[in-house]
């Protein structure tokens, strides 16, 4: 072989090998960043689709199961109240807190090991205590997706182990998060990092560790659940906080860590909007009429700000729906008048309160006309 031939094999070689890494590197990347063959981040006000990928397609959802059973929990239960550890209840396979039969704990510990450490046998014993039963709760369960509009969703179980008819989608387990991240209690519980009980009985206290590595891995996040079965794959449902405004994701059947996933969705989605307000308290939004008063109109305004996720370099071009309605005076200023549709040119909706700005009095009757009617009245005239 020529020295000439050489050099040229020998720059083919290289070629090949920086293509080699070149395409490795690429493999690692996507491995990295989305590993999950399902995922969805979406806007928890309005609960518009952001990003995502596969988020209509029903999967498994292992653990995250325990999101709706939570909050069916706080719906349906007391905190305070306290609860006798069925048999049943203990030793149930999986993640567990390691309830003993007949030991007695309050919801409040169960709820905490059920989104905290997601013990399944906290989620049974929630069951019992809620419905009577784990199939009643089941029903409890599937009856709530039914009032969310949920589709694709059914529940076996209140725990996540493997059913064949067990399953969600990436979207629909969104919008259940979603909903649950309304209820101050559970907003709490599932950004605790630590919870000690206090038992009420003679024994020694849980401490109960959240399994949520996002909320010491990453500044914004505020909420959560994962969850894993062999059959299923890693899940995970998370939520973040910047600037007033939650961010939720969600992958599904994910082959490896998924924490990284969620952590570049909310970078880029926080990286590309920005919350603006839109609507402020008090602004007008036209007339309703009103029969009887001093006044046949009176104006109504929003009672509230709105805020929206704006995606930087664009407007928020808005259009505001009020249902018309005709009024009966006396009206009172501040009168709640329902809500009203806003929906903006980037997808968004969402509804603001409606108030009346002004008092219309009740229109005083001409002295003839009074005389008039009590005379209809004393003759018995209607």
């Amino acid at each position: 072989m020529s020295r000439k031939v050489g050099i040229k094999v020998l720059k083919r070689i290289i070629v090949c090998l920086l293509v080699l890494t070149m395409m490795i590197s690429c493999v690692h990347a996507e491995g990295e960043t989305g590993s999950a063959q399902a995922a969805i981040a979406i806007d928890s006000m309005s609960g518009t689709v952001l990003m995502g990928r596969n988020y209509n397609t029903p999967m498994g959802m292992a653990s995250t199961t325990k999101i709706m059973t939570g909050i069916l929990a706080l719906e349906h239960g007391n905190l305070t109240d306290v609860v006798t550890i069925h048999p049943s209840a203990s030793g149930i396979e999986g993640s567990s807190i390691y309830l003993n039969p007949n030991e007695k704990v309050t919801l409040e510990t169960l709820v905490y090991g059920l989104l905290l450490k997601s013990g399944n046998d906290a989620a049974v014993a929630i069951a019992q205590h809620i419905s009577g039963s784990e199939a009643e709760f089941v029903k409890l369960m599937n009856n709530k997706a039914a009032e969310l509009g949920l589709t694709n969703t059914h529940f076996e179980n209140p725990h996540g182990l493997y059913a064949d008819t067990h399953y969600t989608t990436a979207y629909e387990l969104a919008l259940i998060f979603r909903y649950c991240m309304q209820n101050p209690d559970f907003v709490k519980i599932t950004g605790t990092s630590v919870y000690t009980e206090t038992p009420p009985e003679e024994r020694e206290a849980r401490v109960i560790y959240n399994a949520n590595k996002l909320l010491g891995m990453y500044d914004y996040a505020d909420g959560g659940k994962p969850g894993f079965t062999p059959e299923t794959g890693r899940t995970l449902v998370s939520s973040a906080s910047k600037d007033g405004w939650r961010v939720i994701a969600v992958t599904l059947n994910s082959t490896k860590e998924d924490w990284n996933e969620h952590m570049n969705m909310y970078d880029e989605v926080f990286g590309a909007y920005t919350l603006r307000k839109v609507i402020s308290k008090g602004d007008g939004l036209g007339t309703f009429r009103v029969k009887g008063g001093e006044y046949n109109e009176v104006a109504v305004v929003t009672a509230a700000d709105v805020y929206v996720p704006v995606k930087n370099g664009t407007q928020a071009g808005k259009k505001i729906d009020v249902q018309q309605r005709i009024l009966d005076a006396p009206v009172a200023s501040g009168q709640d008048m329902g809500q009203a549709s806003v929906t903006f040119e980037n997808g968004f909706s969402v509804q603001v309160p409606v108030v009346t700005s002004d008092n219309v009095e009740k229109k005083n009757k001409n002295i003839i006309v009074v005389i008039w009617e009590i005379i209809l009245a004393l003759f018995g005239v209607e």
